[in-house]
């Protein structure tokens, strides 16, 4: 797909269908792409669990006191420029009947069918931002939309809290992900598969089946390479000013020590 512009934006109840669509595709054509049937129907969620997971996970974030410690990000493409105007705010719908039909979700005004490629959630938890989930379309891949969604949700809240550490899991497999993680600078470190998975020896579970964990410490090195990715990133919209947030992040983490930060 020839995408002119990637719009990044808190998600809202009425693109829920939509994600978890998307993120139903980007599972079953890469993640789970050497599953059997059997394995799929135990270890890959099917499209309505998917559906009822982010809507649990928007509804925690609208209604709980700590909802300012994670974020749901997701990226908008369209071909059409018109429609993505910086001042254009999306559709925030309503959540008053969101769950009568799985896939016609959408209340209030109805708009122009909004096309994700791509969410991400993150969470802050003693101070390490933890990649919870990070799904990009597969026929959106190589635009530049897992980019600039872990990159901003990563400064986002490193900006509203502080972050020592940034963490997650990915299967071993994944070549995609794992070459973006890198880049973002995480390196993996040891894990410890749990008994069902073949205990501690990462060579008893099937390839497939491997996750690996990767970290890495937050400061103002990963900031400032943050920062200019997204810049380079010229078809995204940010959800917020970029420069401003980038003083306030070197102003917050410039003067704190590696000593003092991280000992």
């Amino acid at each position: 797909m020839s995408i002119k512009r990637i719009k990044l934006y808190p998600a809202v109840p009425d693109v829920i269908s939509q994600i978890a669509k998307m993120q139903f595709s980007s599972m079953r054509q890469i993640e789970y792409a050497g599953y059997t049937v059997d394995e799929l129907v135990k270890y890959a969620m099917d499209l309505k669990q998917l559906y009822y997971l982010w809507h649990d996970r928007l509804i925690h974030l609208e209604y709980t006191d700590d909802n300012h410690e994670s974020m749901i990000l997701v990226a908008e493409a369209d071909e059409d420029e018109s429609c993505l105007s910086a001042d254009a705010a999306p559709d925030t719908g309503s959540f008053s009947g969101i769950t009568k039909k799985l896939g016609l979700a959408v209340t209030g005004r109805q708009t122009k069918q909004k096309v994700i490629g791509g969410v991400i959630f993150v969470t802050v938890l003693r101070e390490m931002l933890y990649i919870r989930s990070l799904y990009v379309s597969p026929d959106m891949v190589r635009n530049g939309i897992g980019t600039s969604l872990l990159y901003s949700a990563v400064l986002q809240l490193a900006n509203m809290h502080y972050v020592r550490e940034i963490r997650l899991e990915v299967f071993a497999e994944n070549a995609g992900a794992v070459s973006l993680y890198s880049k973002a600078h995480l390196v993996p470190f040891e894990f410890e598969y749990p008994y069902e998975l073949g205990g501690t020896a990462a060579s008893s579970v099937p390839s497939r089946f491997r996750v690996m964990c990767m970290a890495a410490r937050f400061g103002v090195s990963i900031i400032s390479d943050y920062v200019e990715e997204l810049k380079r990133c010229d078809r995204v919209l940010l959800p917020f000013d970029l420069e401003k947030v980038h003083a306030e992040l070197q102003e917050k983490y410039g003067s704190i020590s590696p000593k003092d930060w991280f000992d």
